[in-house]
C-alpha cells in the first residue's frame, strides 16, 4: 500500500511539474506574441546596435566605420579574425568583451538588417563564482535594458538546448535583441535583427 502510494505521489508530482513547465512556456510564448504585435504598429525606429554602428549600413560602410573605430582604438579584430571586438568596462562586476559582424552580407550594397554578437567575460576564472553565466546573463540585461531603454527583457523556453532552459528577447518596434546563454563557453549569444528592414 506504502509502495503503491509513493509510485502515485511521483506520478502525480511529475505530471504536475510538466504542466507547470507547459503552462510557463505557453504564458512565454503568448507575451512573446503579444510583444511582437503591440511593436510591429509602431513607427519609430531603433535601428543602433553600438557606438554608431546600426541596421541600414551595407557592407562597405560598415568595414570603413570599423575601420575608423579602430584608428581611434575602440575596436579590434577578435582572436580568431572573424568578428569585431570592444571591451566593455563600466556596468559590469569584471571588464567583458563585446564582439559582433553582421550576420549576412548578400552584397556590399544591400543593408545589413542583422548583427550576431556574443559577450564574455574578458579574464575568466574559473574560482570565481562572480564570474558564472548566471552573473554575465544578469549584468547584461540590466546593461542592455539600460542601454537601449524600451522593453524589458522576456523569458523564452529554448528548446534547442538541454543545458540552457530560457533564452531573452527583448523586442522595441523593429529591432529584436535575442540572448543565447552558452553553458559550454560560458558567453551569450546575442542576435540583433531588424524586424522592419
Amino acid at each position: 500500500m506504502k509502495i503503491k502510494f509513493i509510485g502515485f505521489f511521483n506520478i502525480y508530482f511529475i505530471g504536475f511539474l510538466t504542466l507547470c513547465s507547459c503552462e510557463s512556456t505557453l504564458l512565454n510564448n503568448k507575451s512573446l506574441e503579444n510583444l511582437l504585435s503591440e511593436e510591429s504598429v509602431k513607427t519609430q525606429r531603433h535601428d543602433s546596435i553600438v557606438l554608431g554602428v546600426k541596421f541600414g549600413m551595407n557592407s562597405e560602410e560598415f568595414f570603413n566605420y570599423a575601420f575608423k573605430k579602430n584608428g581611434e582604438g575602440l575596436f579590434y579584430p577578435s582572436r580568431s579574425g572573424t568578428m569585431v571586438t570592444m571591451d566593455i568596462n563600466k556596468g559590469f562586476n569584471y571588464p567583458v568583451q563585446f564582439e559582433f559582424f553582421p550576420a549576412t552580407m548578400q552584397n556590399k550594397f544591400m543593408p545589413i538588417n542583422k548583427y550576431k554578437a556574443i559577450i564574455r567575460f574578458k579574464n575568466v576564472y574559473s574560482n570565481k563564482k562572480e564570474m558564472s553565466i548566471n552573473n554575465l546573463l544578469n549584468q547584461t540585461l540590466l546593461f542592455f535594458e539600460e542601454g537601449y531603454k524600451g522593453n524589458k527583457f522576456i523569458k523564452v523556453s529554448n528548446n534547442e538546448d538541454v543545458f540552457v532552459k530560457y533564452n531573452y528577447i527583448k523586442i522595441d518596434s523593429n529591432r529584436k535583441i535575442t540572448i543565447i546563454p552558452s553553458l559550454p563557453m560560458n558567453q551569450l549569444n546575442i542576435l540583433f535583427e531588424n524586424l522592419k528592414p
